[in-house]
């Protein structure tokens, strides 16, 4: 009867490992954002057009969806646009 509950707790562990956000989230995104266009917090407000290109830019992020490893790449290294340009957005999976 002790053998049930811990198959259950071991599928369930490896039930949610598997379902693991594949594409980068909205603060992922927007820290992205900020790095490409050298926004930093420590700075007063980024100029209005400043702002606008960050959050067109977290938006392409979330809705291409961006290749994770672009995010990790550049949370590593902080060069963006390298990453960008090294690993671009996912690709569509055809069917």
């Amino acid at each position: 009867m002790r053998a049930a509950p811990c198959l259950l707790l071991g599928a369930l562990l490896a039930f949610a490992s598997g379902c693991e956000r594949k594409a980068p989230g909205p603060e992922e995104c927007s820290a992205f954002a900020q790095r490409y266009y050298l926004v930093t917090d420590d700075e007063p407000l980024a100029p209005r057009a400043l702002q606008q290109e960050v959050n067109e830019l977290t938006l392409k992020c979330l809705t291409i969806p961006f290749n994770r490893t672009v995010i990790t790449c550049t949370a590593r290294t902080g060069q963006a646009r390298a990453c960008l340009s090294r690993f671009g957005p996912r690709q569509r999976e055809q069917p």
